[in-house]
């Protein structure tokens, strides 16, 4: 078996759907050692390819001469790169990991799109903050896109019920979650010692759709009554999506109980998880939602809010609280905060849920799914 994949998303910043499709072709080719993975991308990747993995950078420069020389400007570096890798390759499949963005077919190459989400159609005003993108646009895109593949991949049934809720399907999307990235909690392994000060975690980056204006809000409430005397550290990327948010920011910051960590290596993310007194993930709009399952697996307890695929993700292994609901979450903090017979159970429950996500249980689906797309081929 031969896939070639397309690794351009590769080419920025870590995150979720990176880790993702890392961890599921490292699983993949150690179930499977004979798999050849071949990657395409236009620039240098700034994230680490399992090991079996090729990459194949295809020349930006050379792309454009040939594309303006051969197809007259209708074919874009994409389509040339994934045409000439095909051609070059002769996978047994190609696969688009990144939500689409899929190429058009050549030769009969069976096309895998792994689809994460499709919440810019379920989330109230998205279209407002995305201008470049509206509604119809993207209607059009993904569509195309699902036209295009063979055998469409999602991360969680409520991503599929979405999907499927949205768009025209040839076949059912196939559900193969996440499992966490971050090297599992030995049994060997010694508790860390305590961090100087205590604190809460935030992790995912500053989206308006995280919920992060409800935690700060609630959060300093709490801090300036002296309920909470732990932090809040934020990580993830700096993305101050309005001036409100950025001075909720600045407030706490400058006020003692808000810490910007910024993008943290998977060595200090790992490490975070383990000494936070819990994590805070009061997103309402998840394909999944990955830093709940990093955590759970780390033995750290979480507050979430049970909505989109949380629940799946999460069980009743976290506590859930209301984000529109100041009293409710503030309540939750507090619990976390002084109640540690609750912050134990939510531990042990926690590794209980992480132990039925695994690279392994995803990679036998994924292999297994293309396994029978080339043979219906």
């Amino acid at each position: 078996m031969k896939i070639v994949l397309d690794a351009t998303i590769m080419e920025a910043p870590k995150c979720g759907i990176v880790t993702s499709t890392i961890g599921l072709y490292r699983a993949a080719l150690q179930l499977e050692p004979s798999m050849e993975v071949i990657c395409i991308h236009r620039r240098s990747l700034q994230n680490q390819l399992p090991a079996g993995v090729k990459p194949d950078r295809m020349s930006s420069v050379l792309g454009r001469g040939i594309v303006r020389k051969y197809f007259h400007g209708d074919m874009s570096w994409r389509e040339w790169a994934f045409k000439t890798a095909l051609q070059k390759h002769l996978p047994t499949a190609v696969h688009f990991p990144h939500n689409g963005d899929v190429c058009r077919q050549w030769q009969g190459t069976p096309i895998i799109t792994t689809l994460h989400d499709v919440l810019p159609l379920d989330i109230p005003g998205y279209f407002e903050h995305v201008a470049q993108s509206p509604e119809e646009k993207y209607r059009e895109r993904t569509q195309r896109d699902l036209d295009l593949s063979d055998l469409v991949i999602t991360v969680s049934d409520y991503s599929r019920r979405r999907i499927a809720a949205h768009f025209r399907l040839r076949s059912e999307p196939v559900v193969m979650p996440w499992a966490s990235p971050l090297s599992p909690l030995s049994a060997t392994e010694p508790p860390p010692p305590a961090p100087q000060h205590p604190f809460f975690l935030y992790v995912g980056g500053y989206d308006f759709r995280k919920g992060l204006e409800p935690l700060l809000r609630v959060f300093g409430v709490l801090h300036r009554q002296g309920a909470v005397v732990s932090k809040l550290h934020l990580t993830g990327a700096r993305n101050y999506y309005s001036n409100r948010f950025r001075e909720m920011v600045t407030e706490g910051v400058a006020a003692g109980y808000v810490e910007e960590l910024g993008c943290v290596s998977d060595q200090d993310l790992r490490a975070l998880y383990r000494t936070a007194k819990a994590l805070v993930y009061p997103s309402r709009y998840e394909g999944f939602g990955l830093p709940p399952l990093e955590a759970m697996s780390l033995g750290c307890p979480v507050i979430a809010v049970r909505d989109t695929a949380i629940p799946e993700v999460c069980g009743d292994a976290v506590l859930y609280v209301n984000p529109d609901d100041e009293r409710d979450f503030g309540a939750g903090l507090l619990a976390l905060e002084k109640n540690a017979a609750l912050c134990a159970e939510l531990r042990s429950r926690g590794f209980q849920q992480a132990r039925q996500f695994t690279w392994e249980k995803t990679a036998k689906k994924f292999l297994s799914a293309v396994r029978a797309l080339v043979k219906g081929k």
